[in-house]
């Protein structure tokens, strides 16, 4: 086995999530093990476990090698062979047992009382220490890099070739001990998994289900019962192409963003070797609100070609996603998709309007294939009569030839540039496409990836730096502010967990914490101690008032025996969680530079903000870092230890009153620090679960929970091992006292050991509850609102915050050349891709569909500040507004969406032509410029309404969706009530203002075939507007999508 000293993974909780990886490995069996530090977020019985089927595995002759951070002594012992790391250099490399003699030669012995991971670590680790004092840490490293240098060469000159007694194995023959599982297994046990994750995921399944049946349900009521007249048939043409790309759209973008979650399990299982019912529901829906033929084989052929729609939608999301993990990336191969599907699909822009040179594009759109399946099954149909159903013609009995020419669905399908004998054909086609996809896709997946980034955990609560010298500002501006105690009575939390099953009973509830007594007294250094799954970060989440509301309290939250609101509470508690929200754009001093602007009061100068911040980095040991990007799993930073580090330093900027840390560390001298930082009157908590020996002393208070959530023991930290000696548990003199007060309270599920160890958690559980029930209520004081003012932060007024956000937001877009340039190009690469398909346009009657097609408004772009995270924890915290935020954004963006506008606009105006004036070039700009506003405006309020990303995934394509159809391209004649809906969106102003410049003037030309029927019945620009019912007033229209803008902006304040 390999130890390696290092930042791990940690993570149901951690210590079920490490479990449940290791024994999918484990199921399969194979030759080579490697894992990850296995101990990690493991009760000590479970990663002693865990470690021992590792080296059982290791005894049956398995090569089995493990990066681990610290182990605990009885895991130690069952190591064969330790290689020994630190800043990349090897300090050891050789078996267990000869390990203690080796660093006794260099001079570092270890004693037998140590635990001897502890003692290395501390050895290699590089200490931040005060200004101006030797570097003991660097040079006594420097040396054992030396020392294991020189012993290598000693190895070298002994050195023989390696034999395994003749017993080879070759490559070949040892994989096919275990041959691959067969396909049919495979895909019987994926189908399985991705029904249970779509059950038990409810949001998975309403996503799927909720675009579709919504999208179906908005679609055929936008058309319902379309008559046989001109306009008619226009817009059943619509209604056809809407439902193919409305609603392939958004499940093309849903798709992508539900992959590239799943796909992380995909590669995970490559590299160790409900779609149905939405479709159907929305088709049939869709399908009768328009009236579409209601003979008997029409809707079936029509519902499954909406079927195979939606697996090409997968398929190409799928292939997406192969192309790249990054959601945000995927996007945008996804929308390059669409698009040009769209231009080709045969109706956005006619098939015979198409540029000369790209006119062949059709032949490789599936969107044209499908198109044109649901035009032949709706006008010609499955009976293929000799000229298709009939239109607009019903008052003549029997039409004499070319009376009804264009009423005719076959001539209708050759107006649209569709083959007239197809009815089969594009199926077969489009079934075609859907393999070529999935084919493509797979040998992708199938490529091993190369160059995958190893990410740090944000949650390492161990740390390879030790600090001196902490320097802090005072508690508060006041000399004598009063300490907060923290008394909780009879406190106990409920999860009401609402689900699928909650429509059918009750819903479910499950105890997270039991009632609990205790206080967590000033000037004190609290630890909340217990397994993983026992409630500590809940409980420090409810002491902080950032419960969700799906928690149900009982008991009682004393802040010096006084009750007070949610808002008071925050402002008081600075609380460090588990995730390190930090821009990854930024360096480390950069983060503590921008958060003391932002937390530290007006009257501290900039002098001494900069003094505080080196402060807290040679306290935190960041000093090596401190010119190092923050970084994230895209590019390389720092480390999650030191990630870890800076979300403290951030908090300690302020001197809060009471310090909040969930799994900050295990570092000894960083647990001194936060002592020596309770000791000037702060009220300090942690919660930990895998303490080292060295920091039991530090802790004032000990508070520890059972894995159910049940208290076991509250009182000084001397006391503790006291405590359980009178219940009948000595702790060995040689054993870690931490480890042993975990192991009390921890269940082992071992067959052998679980009964007799739940026996002994359930017998300290109601010991304690004996000594809890004698605890008298006591009645909460009051505290008027201006007495609970004063515990209020002030935050900083908006001429200081305003400033510091749009620096740093500033910084980080210049850092991002690629979200810079993305923003830049994309509205412009989409205006020149629509050029390229349309010039130069022509001036006959089916130009008319190509002009229009060309005038829509460009897809909104959907995005959201990638600050937000920070931004939500900044406000939390008291230090942003919602109004700074949003206004720093808007003045960032501003620039890049006037700059793509005018870029796009000028494009838009003299590339086809459209027209050639500077009316269109202003009005063109315009559009475009309010649309992407709106855009980023709707991105930003769907993402602060939902934390989840997956429903704002979900709804965001839904609303661009309905906000292109009801721009009046596709329907001419939407029922009242969309009408009146449409004029709060902005697609429908920016289309009704530039077509009437757009079409002024204009006279459209007839060929001879089409002198009849309804395929020229727009002959000029008049006739264009009167069709599309677009009012000849555009001047108001632009007035209209100005107050769209400014709305839908405003919005966003109140959204957050």
């Amino acid at each position: 086995m390999v130890v390696i000293p290092r930042n791990y993974i940690g993570g149901l909780t951690t210590q079920f999530r490490s479990s449940n990886s290791f024994l999918e490995y484990d199921a399969r069996i194979p030759l080579v093990y490697s894992a990850t530090s296995p101990q990690t977020g493991l009760d000590a019985a479970n990663a002693h476990h865990i470690v021992q089927l590792l080296k059982d595995l290791a005894g049956e002759g398995r090569t089995v090698i493990v990066a681990i951070h610290t182990p605990r002594p009885e895991i130690w012992e069952l190591f064969d062979h330790i290689l020994l790391l630190s800043q990349g250099h090897v300090l050891y490399n050789g078996s267990t047992s000869s390990i203690r003699g080796y660093f006794e030669r260099c001079g570092h012995a270890i004693s037998a009382s140590e635990n001897p991971a502890e003692h290395l670590i501390d050895l290699v680790s590089i200490e931040a220490e005060a200004e101006g004092s030797p570097m003991g840490s660097v040079a006594r490293i420097n040396n054992l890099k030396e020392q294991w240098k020189a012993a290598q060469r000693t190895v070298a000159d002994n050195y023989a070739p390696y034999s395994n007694n003749g017993s080879v194995v070759r490559y070949g023959s040892a994989i096919s001990r275990h041959p691959a599982v067969p396909l049919s297994r495979q895909l019987a046990v994926l189908t399985r998994r991705t029904i249970w994750t779509t059950l038990r995921g409810p949001m998975s399944l309403f996503g799927s289900l909720s675009i579709t049946i919504i999208l179906g349900i908005v679609t055929g009521a936008a058309f319902y019962q379309v008559d046989s007249s001109a306009q008619g048939i226009w817009s059943r043409q619509g209604a056809l192409f809407a439902l193919l790309n409305i609603y392939g759209y958004p499940m093309l973008i849903y798709e992508i963003y539900r992959l590239s979650y799943e796909i992380q399990m995909f590669d995970r299982e490559r590299e160790e070797a409900v779609d149905i019912p939405g479709p159907a529901i929305s088709s049939i829906v869709f399908y009768f609100l328009v009236g579409l033929r209601r003979s008997v084989a029409e809707p079936f052929l029509f519902l499954l070609v909406m079927i195979l729609a939606t697996y090409i939608s997968l398929a190409a999301a799928i292939l997406a996603i192969a192309l790249s993990r990054d959601f945000a990336i995927a996007g945008l191969i996804g929308n390059l998709i669409y698009t040009l599907q769209s231009l080709s699909g045969g109706y956005l822009i006619h098939v015979d309007q198409i540029s000369t040179w790209l006119r062949w594009s059709k032949w490789t759109a599936h969107n044209f294939y499908l198109y044109s399946a649901v035009c032949a099954i709706e006008f010609v149909g499955p009976k293929q009569t000799p000229r298709g159903h009939l239109y607009n013609c019903t008052s003549v009995a029997n039409p004499p030839t070319g009376e009804c020419t264009g009423s005719y669905g076959k001539d209708i399908i050759s107006s649209l540039g569709i083959p007239r004998e197809w009815i089969w054909q594009p199926v077969v086609a489009s079934l075609g496409f859907l393999v070529s996809y999935t084919l493509v896709a797979a040998l992708i997946l199938h490529r091993p990836r190369m160059g995958a980034v190893m990410t740090s955990d944000p949650q390492s609560s161990h740390s390879s730096v030790v600090i001196q010298n902490m320097e802090l500002l005072p508690l508060s501006s006041t000399p004598h502010t009063p300490g907060v105690d923290i008394q909780l009575t009879r406190y106990a939390l409920i999860l009401t967990r609402r689900n699928i099953k909650a429509f059918l009973g009750p819903s479910y509830e499950r105890p997270i914490l039991k009632p609990v007594n205790t206080t967590f007294r000033h000037g004190e250094l609290s630890i909340i101690m217990g397994p993983s799954g026992s409630g500590k970060t809940t409980l420090l989440h409810a002491i902080t008032a950032r419960l969700p509301q799906r928690y149900r309290r009982q008991g009682q939250v004393f802040y010096n025996s006084h009750r007070l609101r949610p808002s008071t509470i925050r402002a008081m508690c600075s609380y460090v969680s588990q995730s390190d929200n930090l821009q990854p754009f930024l360096t480390v001093r950069e983060t503590l530079l921008f958060a003391a602007g932002l937390r530290l009061p007006r009257w501290i100068t900039k002098e001494q903000r900069y003094s505080k911040v080196d402060s807290i980095i040679r306290t935190m040991g960041l000093t090596s870092c401190a010119e190092t990007i923050v970084g994230d799993g895209k590019q390389t930073g720092i480390s999650g230890g030191e990630k870890r580090r800076v979300s403290i330093g951030i908090q300690l900027l302020t001197d809060p009153r009471i310090l909040i840390l969930d799994e900050p560390t295990s570092a000894g001298r960083i647990l001194k620090k936060l002592k020596n930082l309770s000791e000037e009157g702060r009220t300090v908590i942690c919660s930990i679960h895998q303490p080292r020996s060295d920091i039991f002393p530090f802790f004032s208070n000990i508070h520890l929970l059972a894995s159910d959530g049940s208290p076991v023991f509250a009182g000084r930290g001397e006391d503790i091992l006291h405590y359980f000696h009178t219940h009948g548990f000595e702790c060995p003199d040689s054993m870690n006292s931490c480890d042993f007060i975990i192991d009390l309270v921890t269940v082992d599920h071992r067959d052998n050991r679980e009964t007799s160890s739940r026996a002994r958690v359930q017998q300290l559980i109601d010991g304690h509850a004996v000594t809890q029930s004698t605890i008298q209520d006591t009645p909460p004081l009051s505290m008027t609102l201006l007495e609970q003012r004063a515990f209020a932060k002030n935050i900083n007024p908006f001429r200081t915050l305003f400033p510091l956000a749009l620096r740093r937001s500033a910084l980080g877009l210049t850092r991002r050349p690629f979200l810079l340039l993305s923003r830049l190009v994309q509205a412009p690469g989409m205006t020149i891709t629509f050029v390229m398909f349309t010039a130069p346009l022509s001036s006959d009657s089916n130009s008319v569909q190509t002009r229009i097609g060309l005038l829509q408004p460009p897809a909104n772009i959907i995005v959201y500040p990638g600050e937000r995270d920070t931004f939500k924890d900044e406000r939390k915290d008291g230090c942003m507004t919602a109004t700074c935020f949003l206004v720093q954004y808007t003045c960032l963006e501003l620039p890049t969406e006037i700059f793509t506008a005018l870029v796009s606009g000028a494009i838009f105006t003299f590339g086809p032509p459209i027209k050639r004036t500077f009316t269109m070039l202003l009005v063109s700009s315009f559009n475009i410029f309010a649309i992407l506003n709106c855009g980023e405006s709707l991105g930003i309020i769907l993402l602060s309404f939902f934390d989840n990303i997956g429903i704002s995934a979900t709804l965001a394509p839904i609303v661009l969706s309905i906000n292109w159809l009801f721009a009046g391209l596709l329907s001419t004649s939407l029922p009242r009530v969309f009408q009146i809906v449409s004029y709060i969106l902005p697609s429908k102003f920016a289309m009704a203002n530039v077509v009437p410049y757009a079409m002024d003037g204009l006279e459209f030309t007839c060929s001879d075939e089409q002198q009849h029927g309804t395929q020229c019945t727009i002959r000029n620009g008049k006739d264009v507007l009167d069709f599309y019912t677009f009012a000849n007033n555009p001047g108001l229209n632009i007035m209209g999508l100005a107050v769209c803008v400014v709305v839908i902006s405003g919005c966003c304040v109140f959204s957050d």
